[in-house]
């Protein structure tokens, strides 16, 4: 394990290493082994094939703000990270985390998708990252609405963005943190008798049609939902009530995630 702070690498000590037997799974707490840092990233690697998630528990005094599970995020010289939620409220705020684990600085430069297109981040373009840290951007410029945020690098970076849920301040608050996708063809979500938005994106340069199924509780298929997207568009489906998971086909890759 490696963690990375707003001003370098930190020291994990002894729990730098993890030994990890086969179809084993081994839960470390890293309470009390990092100093203290708002801005806190782990990057995990491994001699063989591992999967890895991180519990996250905010508190506020005593008051608990927020528990999330983090799973992992992509790391490229262009990544993307759909399902970005502003809400309505002032205390609704999403935060852009990006992690440069390069020995050298990066310049990165953000931009976002949302049912108008494509557009630059304010303020956001060849944003400095030291070398080893953590850099968080407030996305507070953006209306409430859905977006996909994509980040490019002339070195690798990953990131993730920090969703929050709060009507009012001193209202309970929750935590969760989307993380930066490959893009796909196909796939599927469960999420459980819930409100749910799906979102997808086109990238750039690629053309598709896109088709989202909602399964009900009893396992049936209810009606299609079918959209065409242009390159970089940007569609957003909300799920009929009842619906506790989703099927996804496209006919060329594109970004998409399950909002609830």
């Amino acid at each position: 394990l490696e963690a990375y702070g707003s001003t370098g690498l930190m020291d994990l000590g002894s729990l730098s290493q993890i030994a990890v037997a086969a179809g084993a799974t081994v839960r470390t707490s890293l309470d009390g082994a990092l100093e203290s840092d708002s801005r806190i990233a782990v990057h995990v690697t491994s001699e063989g094939s591992v999967a890895a998630v991180l519990q996250e528990t905010v508190l506020d005094g005593a008051r608990p703000s927020g528990v999330t599970f983090v799973t992992p995020s992509q790391q490229s010289t262009s990544v993307t990270v759909p399902a970005v939620t502003v809400g309505e409220e002032a205390t609704e705020v999403p935060t852009l985390r990006i992690v440069n684990t390069q020995p050298e600085a990066a310049e990165v430069s953000i931009s976002v998708t949302d049912g108008s297109g494509t557009s630059p981040l304010p303020g956001g373009t060849n944003v400095p990252i030291a070398a080893q840290t953590v850099l968080d951007l407030s996305l507070s410029g953006l209306t409430a609405g859905q977006y996909t945020v994509h980040i490019t690098s002339q070195a690798a970076v990953t990131a993730g963005v920090e969703l929050v849920s709060q009507e009012a301040e001193g209202e309970p608050r929750d935590i969760a943190w989307a993380a930066a996708e490959s893009s796909v063809t196909a796939g599927a979500a469960v999420f459980g008798p819930l409100c749910a938005l799906v979102t997808v994106t086109a990238p750039e340069g690629t053309e598709s049609s896109v088709t989202v199924t909602p399964i009900d509780s009893d396992g049936s298929a209810g009606e299609a939902f079918h959209a065409k997207l242009d390159a970089g568009g940007h569609v957003t489906f909300e799920m009929p009530e009842g619906t506790i998971a989703v099927t996804l086909k496209t006919t060329a890759p594109v970004y998409a995630a399950v909002v609830t």
